[in-house]
């Protein structure tokens, strides 16, 4: 299981995110990003601001939320889910962080499910962030 969602970030990657939030704002003018990094920064800021933070306080948020992203999926094609898909890998993710080995009858009574689907939630999330940290096994001659 990850303790921290920064183990998804090798060091190196930690320490140039670090050098990135601590930049001037002159060395990283928002017209040089792409367009849709921009975007998401602009996005990020007004969810921030509606949640109570101040302008500048929003820009540095969304500036190490799309930091962080673009560091992790960065030169990779990704794929945003949107509807239904959307609000069940949220729900699922939600009961992942959620759970902490002995309150799976509560999760399913909050979320309205059964047990078993808590269950099966929890192990195809278990098998998928374990995916995210280590590669597959392969052999010589053998295709991934």
């Amino acid at each position: 299981m990850i303790a921290h969602q920064s183990e998804l970030l090798d060091d190196r990657q930690d320490e140039t995110l670090d050098l990135l939030l601590h930049a001037d704002a002159e060395d990283l003018p928002p017209h040089r990003w792409p367009q849709q990094l921009a975007a998401m920064v602009d996005v990020l800021v007004a969810v921030f601001q509606r949640r109570g933070q101040t302008h500048e306080q929003s820009v540095a948020s969304a500036r190490e939320v799309v930091l962080a992203l673009a560091l992790y999926f960065g030169g990779r094609p990704v794929y945003l889910a949107k509807g239904e898909l959307l609000e069940t890998a949220l729900r699922h993710a939600r009961i992942w962080h959620a759970f902490n080995g002995r309150n799976a009858h509560e999760l399913a009574e909050r979320e309205d499910l059964t047990l078993r689907q808590i269950q099966k939630i929890i192990h195809r999330q278990m098998r998928y962030r374990r995916g995210l940290r280590q590669r597959k096994l392969t052999f010589e001659g053998e295709s991934q």
